[in-house]
């Protein structure tokens, strides 16, 4: 069966549905578009669609992925075109491309995660001040913080899931990038490094102005950071 990859952004006010109605989203425009999906086996069969890293609720994505399995062949560019003729508004097909039999799944491959972020303070620092308290953090083996979630709390260390960071200063506003590592496990968050940077470098982070977006994913293969598309 002819399976294509699909790179996608999901921006603006339907960031904030839940990965659940994410799927029935495309599920939705595929009926719609007269798509010849391949069903799933079991008492209730599905579209045959598998995601990559699902993102939380409220967090747009720049560059997600999703794989779409066909019963019959079909043109990437026409493929490209039905759907984003049928999908709803903050869903956009960046590109199409089609994946062989062999190609890994996108969960198995995607393992890094990038991130543009914006985090107001609550002082101002010199740029002389960011660098000197981020080369002390760095100094400190781990970066214990408290994860909250239905089950409680619990203390993770999130600088292991830390790849790298771009740390810059403008109009009262910590910005730049962030590269985390992404696994089954419970990856560490942008929020908890945020917190990390204000426990261990003492960067005064005003919590109530904290944006983020995932920008990209990668899979990473021998210090290579290579798109989910081609792996």
């Amino acid at each position: 069966m002819p399976r294509f990859r699909i790179e996608y952004s999901k921006e603006g006010p339907i960031a904030f549905i839940s990965h659940l109605d994410l799927s029935k989203a495309w599920e939705r425009a595929a009926r719609r578009a007269g798509l010849p999906v391949v069903l799933s086996q079991g008492f209730h069969p599905h579209y045959r669609i598998s995601f990559g890293s699902v993102l939380p609720v409220g967090v747009e994505g720049a560059r997600e992925y999703l794989d779409l399995e066909l019963k019959e062949d079909f043109a990437p560019g026409a493929l490209k075109k039905v759907l984003d003729e049928e999908l709803p508004s903050g869903l956009v097909v960046r590109q199409v491309v089609p994946v062989n039999d062999q190609a890994a799944s996108l969960m198995a491959g995607i393992n890094t995660a990038e991130y543009s972020f914006e985090v107001g303070l609550e002082r101002d620092l010199t740029g002389e001040d960011l660098a000197e308290r981020w080369r002390k953090m760095q100094g400190i083996e781990k970066w214990m913080v408290t994860r909250r979630n239905k089950k409680g709390e619990r203390e993770i260390d999130v600088r292991p899931d830390l790849i790298k960071a771009e740390l810059n200063l403008g109009e009262g506003k910590l910005y730049g990038i962030l590269w985390l590592k992404l696994g089954h496990g419970g990856s560490a968050r942008p929020p908890e490094v945020f917190k990390a940077l204000e426990k261990y470098a003492g960067i005064p982070i005003d919590r109530e102005r904290i944006s983020y977006r995932r920008t990209s994913l990668y899979v990473e293969r021998g210090g290579q950071w290579l798109s989910p598309l081609y792996i």
